[in-house]
C-alpha cells in the first residue's frame, strides 16, 4: 500500500538537503572570503 505520508517526507528530506547544500556553499564562500581576507591584511603576520 503507498504511503503519501512516506513520499511527502521524501520531498521534504531532499528540500532540506538542498538548503542544507546551498548553506554549505555559502559559507564555504564566506570562508574563503574571510581568509582572503585575512591574507590580504598587513598586520597579519604569518
Amino acid at each position: 500500500m503507498w504511503n503519501p505520508l512516506s513520499g511527502s517526507n521524501g520531498i521534504v528530506r531532499y528540500y532540506k538537503n538542498k538548503r542544507l547544500m546551498k548553506k554549505a556553499v555559502e559559507y564555504r564562500k564566506s570562508v574563503q572570503r574571510s581568509s582572503e581576507k585575512v591574507s590580504d591584511d598587513p598586520f597579519c603576520s604569518d
